[in-house]
């Protein structure tokens, strides 16, 4: 895979990554609540995402799968509210 795919590739991560969580119906009820108190809401998750170039294809399999997500102990705490388990 070329660098520029693999450029697309972390596009259309971080693209899906931000609709899942805007979408996400738990997300958007406890923003509609904050909002309906009158305040605006904005949520930003950090995601580092990187790539290795694998031979063993065991191994190459076990990364297509995994997604780490760097967070914070305030992110873990609030995706916790909103019931959550980042692991």
């Amino acid at each position: 895979m070329h660098k520029k795919e693999l450029k697309k590739h972390k596009k259309t991560l971080e693209v899906t990554i931000n609709k899942v969580l805007k979408d996400a119906p738990q997300i958007n009820d406890v923003i509609h609540k904050i909002q309906e108190e009158g305040y605006d809401v904005f949520l930003m998750v950090e995601a580092t995402i990187g790539f290795n170039k694998c031979e063993d294809e065991n191994l190459k399999e076990s990364l297509l799968t995994k997604v780490e997500l760097d967070l914070s102990s305030q992110d873990k705490k609030f995706l916790h509210q909103l019931k959550i388990n980042p692991k």
